[in-house]
């Protein structure tokens, strides 16, 4: 309803702003409820498209969510796991969309609140190598064009973002599975949770440990030696042992 009075019903844009701060300030214990570990699929999907709607409604409804809106780390954990990656309209989807809504509103006081809450944006980061094309296409562009573009967000708040896991999730992409390739519940499992953390390991040692190995994380290695030189001395003692001249195919090709 409220998506629909954006588009065809602006007229009525204030009372669906007054409906919304009505639920934020009434029936937000309703929300957590419908968030929570003991709601169904079904209620999360219906909540979080909810909220969603009203932070596109912008004016100040998204700071006051984000100010009145508490969801505990375990709950959040529950909105980003990865259940039906094929399914476009999953809860993983719905939560992702719903996060991005505070970016894309634009306002840089909505964007800075968000920012401090920093593990609700970071959360969508784990196992976007299952994610959809699309998806992964919404968050990068998001994330370049309202953080890192944006001159109104300090350079201490987009490091802050960017911490080492994210950015190990993000040159992860280089090996993009997607939705048809997600293991399953396997992933989420005791058992095999240290295969997934193993085989992310590996990705992000092998692309900065041997990068002209592949070719799109040479170029990024070479951009990031462009923009921060004083990262060359490091990086060369570390390329230290792969530089030894050997018997080798690649040696002497």
């Amino acid at each position: 309803i409220v998506c629909r009075i954006m588009a065809q019903y602006p007229q009525y844009h204030s009372s669906a702003e007054g409906a919304c701060r009505h639920i934020i300030n009434s029936h937000l214990s309703l929300v957590h409820s419908m968030l929570s570990m003991q709601s169904t699929a079904k209620q999360r999907k219906i909540v979080l498209q909810l909220l969603a709607a009203m932070v596109s409604l912008g004016g100040n409804l998204p700071r006051e969510l984000l100010a009145h809106l508490s969801i505990q780390s375990e709950v959040i954990k529950c909105l980003v796991r990865h259940t039906k990656p094929t399914d476009t309209q999953n809860i993983r989807n719905c939560f992702i969309h719903f996060i991005l809504a505070f970016l894309i509103e634009g306002n840089v006081s909505t964007i800075r609140t968000l920012l401090d809450k920093h593990d609700l944006l970071s959360s969508i980061f784990s196992a976007l190598i299952y994610d959809s094309k699309d998806i992964i296409a919404l968050v990068l562009t998001t994330l370049k064009t309202y953080i890192l573009q944006n001159p109104k967000i300090s350079k201490t708040m987009k490091l802050h973002i960017f911490s080492t896991p994210v950015v190990q999730n993000l040159v992860c992409l280089y090996n993009w599975k997607g939705p048809n390739n997600w293991p399953g519940n396997k992933i989420h499992n005791s058992t095999s949770a240290p295969r997934y953390l193993q085989e992310k390991e590996v990705i992000f040692s092998t692309i900065l440990d041997r990068p002209w190995e592949h070719e799109k994380p040479s170029d990024l290695l070479i951009k990031i030696m462009a923009a921060c030189p004083d990262l060359i001395k490091s990086q060369f003692t570390l390329l230290e042992s792969h530089i030894e001249p050997r018997v080798a195919t690649k040696w002497i090709a």
